[in-house]
């Protein structure tokens, strides 16, 4: 999003456009009003990089462009270009490209969202600890005699 410069000494107005996932404008903030402006300035808009081509495939290794992490595709949408994956070795960052290292799929990220998968309820440390304390592993056959 640009505005025309404000005249003379002024001071030219910014603004930050807020993005759906399906890369629709959804909301325009000004960050800074600008100065100096004797007429209403010119705001141009123009359409976020949401633009990619291929077909992300499931398994394959993905790199950012930027960042230069990488991680495993886990699931491709390719209806609302969301992407997800897992293994990750690194930070993914806004503006990253990822490139599929089989497919040769390429989508600009826009928005990254993290998922812990580890669910705070789970009791599988618990159970394990437990198990332990009923199998006796030192054992030659801890199920039972041969």
């Amino acid at each position: 999003m640009t505005f025309t410069g404000a005249p003379g000494a002024g001071v030219t107005a910014t603004a930050r456009a807020r993005i759906s996932t399906a890369g629709i404008v959804t909301a325009i903030y000004i960050t800074n009003a600008g100065l100096g402006y004797t007429l209403a300035p010119t705001i141009t808009i123009s359409s976020p990089y949401s633009s990619g081509a291929g077909t992300y495939v499931y398994n394959e290794t993905v790199v950012g462009s930027i960042s230069s992490t990488r991680a495993v595709v886990r699931n491709w949408d390719s209806v609302n270009n969301v992407l997800q994956v897992s293994n990750i070795s690194g930070t993914f960052v806004n503006g990253d490209i990822l490139t599929g290292s089989e497919s040769g799929a390429t989508y600009k990220v826009r928005i990254i969202e993290n998922y812990n998968l580890v669910d705070k309820y789970a009791e599988n440390d618990i159970i394990e600890t437990e198990a332990d304390s009923i199998i006796d592993f030192s054992e030659s056959n801890p199920f039972g005699n041969p």
